[in-house]
């Protein structure tokens, strides 16, 4: 299994300024988010950047996140 480089597009920021996750395949990834305010869930939009739809397009990914406080 190939893993995803995914750049952030959502208005959430990570605390590490970056902004670009990996996903691993078969493996919990965890990042750090700067939301304003408490939250218990959140929808996060990437770019998958090791993906191609067509010429420069990336494909989008929406995740349907659970906060861990």
């Amino acid at each position: 299994d190939a893993g995803l480089i995914l750049v952030n597009r959502s208005d959430h920021t990570f605390y590490d300024g970056a902004g670009i996750v990996t996903l691993h395949p078969m493996a919990d990834t965890k990042v750090q988010l700067m939301t304003g305010d408490e939250v218990d869930r959140l929808e996060l939009t990437f770019e998958v950047l090791n993906a191609v739809k067509g010429p420069h397009q990336h494909p989008r990914l929406v995740l349907d996140v659970i906060v861990q406080q």
